[in-house]
């Protein structure tokens, strides 16, 4: 059984955020310093007891990567049904892996909920997670990327407009 390491960065809707009003979302617009030194130059932080984060994904691993500061604090992560605690307080930390559950897990759907226990700072950077493929039956696995700007995309004039943060996307394009 081989895995294939998947990237999403806080932006994407895979990620659910509860209660929306307590997080913010923080961009180089908004944060330029503590920004650019995060992945996709964007991240989530919330600062009050009960704030959530939820993920769920098909795979064997997962890997959750935020701060670590002087300001930051517990949290309590739910991982199947099974809780571990976290500690965020430290040496300021950029892109940390805050928790890991690598090749630890049976193939399969698994949520992952992490909770703030405290009116702390707390941030979402991005999650990784190791989908399980199955290479037994002779196959092979490849990874192929293809930026929208590859001259095998048509965009019909009228309906595509680039976005206005089309640097933060792969090849610093997008459509």
């Amino acid at each position: 059984m081989a895995g294939l390491l998947l990237t999403v960065d806080d932006q994407s809707p895979l990620i659910t955020f509860q209660p929306p009003s307590v997080w913010t979302e923080h961009n180089t617009s908004t944060d330029p310093i503590d920004a650019s030194k995060s992945f996709g130059e964007t991240f989530r932080k919330a600062s009050q007891t009960g704030a959530t984060m939820s993920f769920t994904f098909e795979g064997v691993g997962v890997t959750v990567y935020g701060t670590k500061g002087v300001d930051h604090g517990n949290y309590t992560i739910n991982l199947d049904g099974q809780n571990y605690y976290g500690q965020g307080v430290g040496p300021p930390a950029y892109q940390f892996p805050i928790f890991v559950a690598n090749y630890s897990l049976l193939p399969g759907t698994h949520t992952l909920t992490m909770l703030t226990r405290d009116n702390s700072t707390f941030v979402i950077d991005y999650i990784t997670w190791v989908s399980s493929i199955d290479t037994g039956k002779n196959g092979s696995v490849d990874r192929n990327v293809i930026d929208d700007a590859d001259p095998g995309f048509h965009y019909r004039q009228g309906d595509w407009s680039k976005p206005m943060e089309a640097a933060l996307f792969y090849g610093g394009s997008g459509q």
